[in-house]
Order: C-alpha cells, then sequence, then structure tokens
C-alpha cells in the first residue's frame, strides 16, 4: 500500500520487527520500497538488543540513509547526531528529530531543544517511541517525562509516538504538562507554542483494546483501538500542497485504502515564500553541514507510523 501510494519517506517511531534481525528487515524495504529508500526511525524497547554494533538497526539505517540521492545524483539527507536516539535529520526540508527518551540514551530534551533552534523550516517533527500515560489510552505509565513533549511543543513541532498498539491524536495542544487545548478546529495551526501529538502503533504487530478513562479526556480528536475495528494502518501525509510549502494534508489509511482520521496543517512556524513543485529538482534540497538552509518539501507523501509489520511481512 505504502509504495502504491507512492510514499517517498517514512519516519518510523520504532519496534520494527520483534525479531531482533536488521538484515531482514532492511532487506523487506529493499524489496518493497528499493534499496535507497529513505527511512528515518527511532529506537523502540523491542529494539535495544539488536541496535547497536555494525549489524545493528542503527548502522544499517544509516548506511541506507547514505545512500538516499536525487535523480541528478545529490544527496538529500544529512543527520547529525546519534541515530534513533539524539538526533536531527533533513530531508529536503522536513526536519525530523528522533529520540529515544524514555528507551535509550539521556539528555533528550536537551539535544531536541539545540538541534530544532538550528533549523528554519516550517516543518518540523520529534519522532519517539514511549510517551507519558495520558497522552495514550492503553496500559502504559509516564515513560518520557513531559519536558520532551514542551520542548517541541516550544518549536511548533509535530509530536510522533508509538509504543501502544492504538492510534490517538490530539487537538492544538497549548501545554502538554498542563494538558491544555489551544483550539479545537479542522485547520490545524503550528506556530512556536503550539504542537499536537499523534500517537500511531497500529501498523500490523496487534490492535488493543483502549482504556475508557483515558480515551474519555478531552484533548483527544480521535481514538481509534480494537473495538474500533480499524485494521493495520499508516498514517500519510502529504507536504507543499499546491507548491504551498507551509500546507500539508494528513490521512491514516489501512491495507484496504480505507480513511480512518484526516487532518489539515497550516504551519506558521517560519514563513517561507511558495515554491512550486516544478522547480524542486532545481533548488538545493538541504545543507549538509547541519546549519540548515530550507529551501523546499517533499512533494510526495511521507509516512508517520510506527510497528508497521503489516507492511513489511516476515515468516
Amino acid at each position: 500500500m505504502l509504495k502504491k501510494k507512492n510514499v517517498e519517506a517514512i519516519v518510523h517511531q520504532g519496534d520494527f520487527d520483534y525479531m531482533d534481525n536488521p538484515v531482514l528487515f532492511d532487506t523487506k524495504i529493499s524489496q518493497i520500497l528499493g534499496p535507497n529508500f529513505p527511512y528515518f526511525a527511532s529506537i523502540g524497547n523491542h529494539d535495544t538488543l539488536a541496535w547497536e554494533g555494525p549489524k545493528g538497526y542503527r548502522a544499517m539505517f544509516e548506511k541506507r540513509l547514505k545512500r538516499v540521492k536525487d535523480k541528478l545524483g545529490k544527496k538529500v539527507v544529512s543527520c547529525e547526531g546519534e541515530f534513533g536516539v539524539n538526533a536531527i535529520c533533513n530531508y529536503k526540508g522536513l526536519v525530523i528529530g528522533l529520540s529515544g527518551v524514555g528507551t535509550y540514551g539521556t539528555h533528550h530534551a536537551e539535544y531536541m531543544d539545540h538541534a530544532l533552534k538550528t533549523f528554519t523550516s516550517p516543518w518540523k517533527i520529534c519522532s519517539f517511541h514511549k510517551n507519558q500515560r495520558l497522552f495514550q489510552i492503553g496500559t502504559k505509565k509516564d515513560e518520557t517525562g513531559y519536558e520532551i513533549y514542551e520542548t517541541c511543543r516550544r518549536h511548533g513541532a509535530l509530536v510522533v509516538t508509538g509504543h501502544l498498539h492504538q492510534y490517538a491524536r490530539t487537538h492544538m495542544m497549548k501545554s502538554y504538562v498542563n494538558h491544555e487545548i489551544a483550539e479545537k478546529r479542522g485547520l490545524m495551526v503550528l506556530s512556536p507554542g503550539r504542537s499536537l501529538n499523534i500517537l500511531n502503533g497500529i501498523g500490523g504487530k496487534s490492535i488493543s483494546k483502549g482504556n475508557s478513562t483515558l480515551i474519555a479526556n478531552p484533548w483527544w480528536a480521535t481514538v481509534l483501538d480494537k473495538d474500533t475495528n480499524v485494521n493495520a494502518a499508516a498514517l500519510i501525509c502529504t507536504f507543499n500542497i499546491n507548491g504551498d510549502n507551509r500546507r500539508a494534508g494528513c490521512q491514516l489509511m489501512d491495507l484496504n485504502g480505507n480513511i480512518w482520521d484526516e487532518f489539515r496543517l497550516l504551519s506558521n512556524v517560519h514563513i517561507l515564500p511558495p515554491i512550486s513543485k516544478n522547480a524542486i529538482t532545481n533548488e538545493e534540497d538541504c545543507s549538509q553541514d547541519g546549519s540548515t538552509k530550507t529551501i523546499v518539501m517533499p512533494d510526495s507523501n511521507v509516512s508517520l507510523s510506527s510497528i508497521l509489520k503489516a507492511f513489511f511481512p516476515f515468516p
């Protein structure tokens, strides 16, 4: 399904294959999407045993991203830091913070704050696996602390998490630690101090029943669990709509093509002039020195999803 939708890149919030088999996982990605397909990932708790080493997940992802180039042979990905744990990546101006908060490493919020400050992009994503209890709808306890959520909110970044085998999306938030909603509306406007959280863990391992008390919390715009009969699904976001790099639209689509959630985004994080899709291949996609010049955005789809087992079937 991801290939049919012309997904241009994947941002995965951990728990890759539940088999501790990086070689097999990379092979499956290559078989379906190609050996040079851009795949950004944060470490999950089921990935720690096979994370390090020359054949570990981290090395596998780093090698893959080094192969990613455009049609002219130019690099379109730059990453700095400890990949999947404390790292920041730039893919055509889409800024992706990859954190192991609650799972692996230390000083995550401090790193994320410093890294996000170096980018002037309308779109910033904070990707990490675990959650705070009130920003999930299942059985988990507080596992990350609110500092990482609040850091990302201050930068106007999307907060995308996994861990739970359910789906939940908040309204626009003006405080995570105080659970304060900024507004409820169809068009979700990101700006410094305003963010939303998307928890997507229904990529195919299993889908579990939610906690009715947590589901009832007023900050949720959409919740999906086993009781909703949702199938394995990926959140697919299209950036640079009609050449406007401040606009994006997202759909949660299952394996059968059914849409379970849909929302529109407008970024006021950094106001940049519109860029025509026709000009993309003639522009510099991203800086390679970490001090980012944001020029263009992906003109196709990017999947923001966790636990994509159903999309890359394993024995």
